[in-house]
């Protein structure tokens, strides 16, 4: 089953506890960015208003289109302390990151199941991508691409990615106004998890649907596919 996560981004933890419970209405997981944060430090006081089991936390580093600099020990520290006070939750690592900082590379290994092993790429071959989803599926947890898409048939390279490797680990579409296609695809296909916004605000990232609407396209392209497989 598909579950739908919501995008929260805030400057401080309090604008995140306010969006909080709507978000929670429409979402099956809540990812919080912590790469929008000002001060990543604060995240221990939002513990107590969070349901560990529909919680996922995000650092989405600059180079990979992130709002913050690069993962460093800082921010691994931060990551460990989550991972410790919310033991059900999932957490994106970036795969640049598992390969190159050996402590990002212990975190990975220690999460298992609860890993998201994602990258993030402007211009895609799909050859690079099925042997950085090979090495990633090792890791034993979910392994997250995405591509930028400027034309409508940008979205033919995650879907390649489906055909070989089938949906059961694998969360990939495009970004973008023109990816949107590959957004509903993906969930339609039985990815794990598929990203949305709030109904109301601004999405976190360009292609974001709108909680409510993405389930909805999800669900008739679901029933189309049975009625003319």
């Amino acid at each position: 089953m598909t579950r739908i996560v919501v995008s929260l981004a805030g400057r401080d933890v309090d604008e995140i506890v306010d969006v909080l419970p709507k978000a929670l209405d429409v979402a099956d997981i809540v990812e919080i960015r912590l790469d929008h944060l000002e001060r990543m430090e604060d995240m221990s006081s939002i513990e107590d208003y969070l349901d560990c089991r529909r919680t996922m936390f995000t650092f989405r580093s600059g180079s990979e289109g992130g709002a913050g600099g690069e993962l460093g020990m800082r921010e691994l520290d931060v990551l460990e302390g989550l991972v410790e006070a919310c033991p059900n939750s999932l957490i994106d690592v970036e795969m640049e990151k598992i390969r190159g900082i050996p402590r990002a590379r212990r975190l990975a290994e220690e999460l298992g199941g609860r890993l998201i092993a994602s990258k993030h790429v402007a211009k895609p071959r799909l050859e690079d991508l099925v042997s950085e989803y090979r090495w990633a599926e090792e890791l034993g947890g979910y392994v997250k691409i995405v591509c930028n898409a400027e034309r409508i048939e940008d979205n033919v390279v995650p879907l390649e990615l489906y055909a070989m490797f089938g949906p059961s680990k694998l969360i990939s579409f495009c970004t973008g106004k023109a990816g949107i296609l590959s957004r509903v695809l993906s969930a339609a296909l039985g990815a794990p998890l598929a990203y949305a916004s709030q109904p109301y605000g601004e999405p976190v990232a360009s292609g974001q649907l709108p909680a409510p609407s993405m389930r909805a396209l999800i669900d008739a392209v679901r029933e189309a596919l049975k009625v003319n497989p």
